[in-house]
């Protein structure tokens, strides 16, 4: 794990319009961001997981990215960031930003609930393949000013590097919002099975390839996602950004009975 600066907004500063209609601020940015779709998405999940951590319902100051990629959802996060900062305050406490892949692209398949039931050609080991310096690179080039948010990237297969250790390690930092992109339903057990006990109640979830089997409830991260709810160590709620929305959302709100008091 290596580190750089990230964090926490002071109450004081948080813009009363943006936090009671995060949609609209959200759809406003969407509109005047060039490709700013996941910057947008990113920055009302900033919005709301703040509301829910003044409410005292969700944690907050620490994002988890699984599947990085070539560093894009990386640098739109820290983009958000610095449109929320411009609208609902400066950070005044490190933001952590955790980065896992193997930057070696996805590894080979190992479930049938990896592979499409109609025979098309699905991912293979290797897509998606860009080194740690490659996106080490593109976050100094493009933004290389992180300001207070502190950026760790852990490298290697998750069966791998998602050890008990560092789940220990990073039990101070647990994750407020998390963006699991790893389009593998076997991957994305692993991840949230590593995840599971350092969760806390109002932790959104972002899943990127939720759509990737057509909706399919028994493959991809849908299945994943319902294995994990059937432990009962805690709920993934299914939450649409959209009102009256019919279609599955990538958004995902945990929840557990706690026995202690809220983390904010």
């Amino acid at each position: 794990m290596s580190g750089t600066h990230a964090g926490r907004f002071s109450a004081r500063g948080i813009a009363s319009f943006s936090l009671e209609h995060p949609e609209f601020v959200a759809n406003l940015l969407r509109r005047v961001s060039p490709k700013g779709s996941y910057r947008a998405t990113f920055y009302f999940l900033l919005l709301q997981q703040r509301r829910f951590s003044l409410a005292g319902v969700g944690p907050w100051g620490s994002y988890y990215e699984f599947g990085v990629g070539g560093g894009d959802t990386l640098v739109a996060f820290v983009r958000a960031i610095r449109d929320f900062e411009r609208t609902a305050g400066r950070l005044t406490d490190p933001f952590h930003v955790f980065a896992f892949d193997s930057f070696q692209g996805l590894p080979a398949p190992t479930s049938t609930k990896d592979q499409h039931s109609d025979g098309r050609r699905g991912w293979r080991s290797g897509d998606f393949a860009h080194s740690l310096g490659e996106v080490r690179r593109k976050i100094a080039l493009q933004e290389p000013d992180l300001g207070r948010i502190d950026l760790n990237y852990v490298s290697g297969f998750y069966e791998n590097s998602l050890t008990a250790e560092l789940r220990g390690q990073l039990q101070r930092h647990p994750p407020a919002i998390v963006l699991i992109d790893v389009d593998f339903y076997s991957s994305t057990r692993t991840i949230l099975d590593w995840l599971g006990p350092i969760l806390r109640s109002g932790t959104q979830f972002y899943f990127d390839d939720v759509w990737s089997f057509r909706g399919d409830p028994e493959k991809g991260e849908l299945a994943a996602i319902a294995e994990f709810n059937r432990k009962g160590n805690g709920f993934l709620v299914n939450y649409p950004v959209d009102a009256g929305m019919n279609l599955v959302s990538p958004r995902y709100v945990f929840f557990r009975e706690e026995t202690g008091p809220s983390m904010s």
